[in-house]
């Protein structure tokens, strides 16, 4: 019964925000983002949770705390001894609000520098930095490398800045601590496993592990289930591209397709998540 279930709860979340974008006639791409990201990605990895029985300690303890957990944006703390979930603290409130307040400007400030080079400072050779057409050479040529880790760097700075404001929002409206979700991994990390396992969005990492992980590792060796792990969280970014480049059907022309979108390849972040 609880597979069933679950197996229809992950099923309304896999086509809600193409619902909404197309109902909403939703064209902004930074709320496509948070249409697709922030309630269903989540509700698929905690049904799952529920579905195997590995959601957090305290969390299944009593309903509330369950809706609590299930409804918060980011991954509510509990108090170890008495489960009950920890009440944030004004000063914390406060140093969350200083913290995304920094990450605005530093995040402004980044892209009206690079902004207009593209966020590619150095010229490489003719094919785009996203094509799978370079040479062994040109992927460790140091333009290459300092253009990729311009856009890496990027990305860390939106991330960062939209966790810490959705931290913001949580500890005011809800009143309860949050865990942190970035942590400065591109320059803090000391080792892969600690760039994925402890730096770079922990949320993510968290849900994957105890929704594909452990619930894998109980019939699978350890490598075996971090692949799944991992092949999972492909796939979901796989299905974020494509929630967040939804093409309206005004968009499109007599052939059906639209020349003036900007159209994602599909595959990339599957195969790039595998590899890690």
């Amino acid at each position: 019964e609880k597979y069933l279930v679950g197996s229809i709860s992950i099923s309304l979340c896999l086509v809600f925000p193409y619902l909404v974008i197309w109902t909403f006639n939703v064209r902004n791409m930074i709320i496509k983002f948070c249409v697709a990201t922030i309630m269903p990605v989540l509700t698929i990895f905690h049904t799952m949770e529920a579905m195997f029985g590995t959601s957090p300690p305290c969390v299944e303890s009593t309903m509330g705390r369950y809706a609590l957990y299930s409804s918060s944006p980011l991954e509510v703390c509990f108090d170890q001894t008495t489960c009950r979930p920890i009440t944030v603290k004004l000063k914390q409130t406060l140093e969350a609000a200083r913290a995304f307040g920094l990450a605005l400007v530093v995040l402004g400030m980044y892209q009206s520098t690079l902004g207009p080079m593209g966020y590619e400072p150095f010229t490489t050779m003719q094919a785009p930095l996203d094509s799978m057409d370079h040479t062994i050479r040109d992927l460790f040529s140091f333009g290459h490398l300092v253009n990729n880790l311009v856009a890496a760097l990027l990305l860390q700075l939106y991330l960062t800045a939209f966790c810490l404001g959705l931290k913001v929002v949580t500890n005011i409206i809800v009143g309860v601590e949050t865990k942190d979700v970035m942590s400065n991994a591109i320059f803090r990390s000391s080792s892969p496993s600690d760039f994925w396992g402890k730096k770079w969005n922990t949320l993510i990492h968290g849900v994957l592990k105890r929704a594909v992980f452990k619930p894998a590792v109980r019939h699978f060796p350890k490598s075996m289930a971090a692949t799944a792990a991992f092949f999972a969280s492909g796939l979901f970014h796989e299905w974020i591209l494509s929630a967040i480049f939804f093409v309206h059907d005004y968009e499109k022309d007599e052939d059906g397709q639209c020349k003036l979108c900007y159209h994602p390849s599909y595959g990339r972040n599957l195969l790039f998540f595998v590899i890690n």
